[in-house]
């Protein structure tokens, strides 16, 4: 009991001096320690290891690692909506120019051209002598045209004694027709008392008259044409640390373990770690969102010159033909001949089409004279030079009776010719003695004291 007293109170006595010293050293840093030092204590047993302390402050993050290895290809997004239409590119160049398609059908006729025409009938037998027989108002369409007029009727001269003659012409407005000739016709009666009566024609065509209202002599066909020719779509978005300044005392007497120690204190921050090693490759990604409409496109390159196109397809049967034009001339002439045999005139005529024919009419005085009993006079067409073959001859006789028979009398002759040419015809009236007529009596008159026509129309081929 003694010694372990002993043992206390020097520990105690120890404990007390170092105390002592330790507030010594508080109070004044610079003052040194009066005590000697003591005897050496026994060695302290190692106290109990004190607990972890808690964990330490998270290290600065450490620098991004390097970019890891692309991840694999993610699957095909949907099908985006598509894009708006991209602005037209220019147009190409024109092909080359196809075959040319098989002929359409003929197309029907044409329709028939508009015919302007009026006539004027009376029944009346005049003793005139001198004046207007009758008139007839016809209204004119248009100042281009021509007017074709014809009288028919009866008619006679009678002469009491001796010869007579009288002339049966046409006024327009009350003038005889300049343009190209008047349009007459005349009956001289040579025997006293000779009293035929013969129904008789004068015909003819007036150019250059006005479009107004016409007064006409006498009975009228009236006939122009009028003709109206017909006339063909564009468009691209952060430590202050402490040193001891106890000095070192003798070793005291070694302590009994002390007891375990209190946690320690936090740790401080930990230094920045180093950079990261490369990071795994990444997984692969998902299918990705629909893609956004595309954006207008842009204006297309010129187009290529087109091949050669594909012959055409058969035509349609085509519309009607236009209205036909009338293909007509006449040639007037003031001449008396007395020609028995031979050509009085020609008419040169441009005939368009071989599929057409041709009506030619002469109008003239004629008369045949007989110094003793019957003699005969024909009057005929050619058509450069032959007679018409298609489908006939075209042809007038005079035959006189009565010796010394010196009548002149407006005669028309006419008549249609199929199977012409096309081109220039000539065309001609002749006189001559009549066919198989076995007298050889024979003496002609063409064209006395008035003017004769040869009037040309170009027609469509008749019906079959």
């Amino acid at each position: 009991m003694t010694t372990k007293f002993s043992i206390y109170l020097l520990v105690a006595f120890y404990v007390f001096v170092l105390l002592s010293l330790t507030r010594a050293q508080d109070s004044d840093n610079s003052k040194s320690s009066l005590l000697g030092p003591g005897i050496p204590g026994i060695p302290g047993r190692h106290g109990l290891p004190g607990r972890d302390g808690r964990d330490g402050v998270n290290g600065v993050k450490g620098e991004r690692g390097i970019k890891g290895d692309q991840g694999a290809k993610g699957d095909t997004g949907l099908t985006g909506n598509n894009g708006r239409d991209g602005i037209h590119g220019k147009t190409g160049q024109k092909g080359i120019k196809g075959d040319s398609g098989a002929k359409g059908e003929v197309g029907l006729p044409g329709p028939v051209g508009e015919l302007n025409w009026k006539h004027c009938v009376w029944y009346a037998s005049s003793g005139l002598d001198v004046g207007l027989v009758k008139a007839c108002n016809f209204v004119k369409k248009s100042h281009a045209t021509a007017i074709r007029v014809l009288y028919q009727g009866t008619l006679r001269t009678y002469c009491s004694s001796g010869s007579c003659c009288n002339r049966w012409y046409f006024t327009f407005n009350g003038n005889e027709c300049g343009n190209p000739a008047t349009i007459e016709g005349i009956i001289y009666g040579g025997p006293a008392k000779d009293d035929p009566n013969r129904v008789t024609q004068i015909e003819g065509h007036c150019e250059k008259l006005p479009a107004e209202t016409i007064s006409f002599s006498t009975y009228l066909l009236i006939a122009f044409y009028v003709f109206v020719l017909l006339s063909l779509t564009r468009a691209q978005d952060s430590d202050n640390s402490k040193s001891s300044l106890l000095g070192a005392g003798i070793p005291g007497i070694p302590g009994q373990h002390g007891l375990p120690g209190r946690d320690g204190r936090d740790g401080v921050d930990g230094v920045k770690g180093e950079r990261g090693i490369k990071g795994d490759r990444g997984a692969k990604g998902d299918i990705g969102l629909a893609g956004n409409n595309g954006h207008d496109g842009i204006h297309g390159k010129t187009g290529q010159k087109g091949i050669k196109g594909d012959s055409g397809a058969k035509g349609e049967v085509g519309p009607p033909g236009p209205v036909g034009e009338l293909n007509w001339k006449h040639c007037v002439w003031h001449t008396s001949s007395g020609l028995d045999v031979g050509l009085l005139k020609a008419c040169n005529f441009v005939k368009k089409s071989h599929t057409t024919a041709i009506r030619v009419l002469y109008q003239g005085t004629l008369r045949t004279y007989c110094t003793s009993g019957g003699c005969c006079n024909r009057w005929y067409f050619t058509f450069n030079g032959n007679e018409c073959g298609n489908p006939a001859t075209i042809e007038g006789i005079i035959y006189g009776g009565s010796a010394k028979d010196d009548s002149h009398r407006v005669t028309q002759i006419e008549g249609h010719c199929e199977r012409l040419p096309a081109g220039t015809i000539a065309v001609g009236i002749h006189v001559g003695k009549c066919v198989k007529d076995p007298r050889d009596q024979y003496n002609a008159n063409s064209g006395w004291n008035a003017m004769s026509r040869i009037i040309i129309e170009e027609l469509p081929p008749p019906q079959s």
